[in-house]
């Protein structure tokens, strides 16, 4: 309980007190008169100073503001989506690997092994086939991030465009072999929070799905100098990171001949100087903590089924709770509906008395004439 006061404190303790001095000095009073008086009509007289008595005090007490105590709850939105197939309530954002560490040539069976991206975009078909029903958006990173495909239920025509996802080209004309270790894993961080928060605020009913294509970056710059995607964990309902590649390493082809892979991947010597790239499994798995999700090893002509099952596995029953202080609520009502009964009766019996006294008087009058 709290008090918020109507009148200054100052004016209501010397009002208390004074009434609280009239009480006890109208008590003295009833027992100097007690003599002589009736047990019952006693009684009767000690139960209407104990009724006054308490209806002063209730109406001081509302005059204090009596209110109950302000506090905190923590409110937790349960929140039951889950991202499942045919579900027109769901957005998947599919957040692909197109740095150098694509390119690498590591997927069996294959004579040469496909590339990682073959396998990433193979992936990514079948899940717009599996979840037929949502909406799609795809963030391309590898040094920065570029929102590839806004959100959106074309499947069709995304569906084409990922089968013709290729690497990005270096910045320059040309090809630096130290562009591999220019490869920043968070850099779709700020798109993928604008994203979603976006769609949080304005589509709340629809659960976020982030499904994370990654190569394993294995370079000690790279992963010192990548950005981090703790931001928009809070933010996902359900997903899952997978990544692409062997510990053993694939081969990116720099010569001419092979130049198609990439528009700008060729030597500038114009001689074969092939790039061995490793994968590293830790750079994944950080990835997935930091988001919060499953982190999936994918290979060639892998079901889609194991990745659809973790992204269904990987929903949240809860967001976050949020903190919210309620402000008190006001009792002094509840104090003056208490005095009100006995106020009216005093009422009552003064007018009574009074129109008594008033008869009695014209009675008088009436007689001596």
């Amino acid at each position: 309980m709290s008090f918020d006061p109507f009148f200054p404190v100052w004016l209501l303790v010397p009002v208390s007190l004074l009434v609280l001095v009239a009480r006890v000095f109208s008590l003295w009073q009833m027992f100097r008169h007690a003599k002589g008086v009736s047990g019952l009509r006693l009684l009767g007289r000690f139960a209407r100073w104990g009724a006054i008595t308490f209806s002063f005090s209730m109406v001081l007490v509302a005059a204090f503001g009596l209110e109950s105590s302000s506090s905190s709850y923590t409110i937790t939105t349960i929140d039951s989506k889950r991202a499942t197939e045919n579900d027109y309530e769901t957005n998947v954002f599919l957040v692909v690997d197109r740095s150098l560490y694509s390119l690498a040539r590591d997927q069996l069976p294959g004579d040469p092994p496909r590339t990682r991206l073959n396998t990433i975009r193979d992936d990514a078909a079948a899940l717009l086939e599996k979840f037929s029903g949502a909406k799609f958006g795809v963030i391309g990173w590898g040094r920065s991030a570029d929102v590839e495909w806004p959100l959106s239920s074309d499947r069709y025509t995304l569906g084409a465009d990922l089968q013709g996802l290729t690497a990005y080209a270096p910045a320059s004309g040309g090809y630096s072999r130290e562009d591999y270790s220019q490869v920043d894993t968070g850099a779709a961080a700020a798109q993928l929070k604008r994203m979603l928060e976006y769609q949080r605020e304005n589509y709340p009913e629809r659960a976020n799905v982030v499904v994370y294509f990654g190569c394993g970056e294995s370079s000690q710059q790279a992963a010192l100098s990548s950005s981090s995607l703790q931001s928009v964990a809070g933010l996902v309902d359900a997903g899952v990171v997978l990544g692409y590649g062997s510990k053993t390493g694939g081969v990116v082809l720099l010569n001419q001949e092979h130049s198609a892979e990439h528009p700008a991947m060729k030597d500038p010597d114009n001689s074969k100087n092939d790039l061995s790239l490793f994968y590293r499994e830790e750079t994944m798995q950080r990835i997935g903590s930091e988001m919060n999700l499953p982190y999936l090893h994918r290979e060639r002509n892998e079901s889609i089924d194991d990745v659809v099952k973790a992204i269904k596995g990987s929903g949240k029953a809860e967001r976050p709770g949020e903190v919210m202080t309620f402000p008190g609520v006001p009792l002094y009502q509840l104090p003056l509906i208490l005095a009100l009964p006995i106020a009216l009766a005093e009422c009552y019996r003064f007018i009574r008395a009074r129109r008594r006294i008033h008869w009695s008087t014209r009675a008088v009058r009436g007689a001596s004439a």
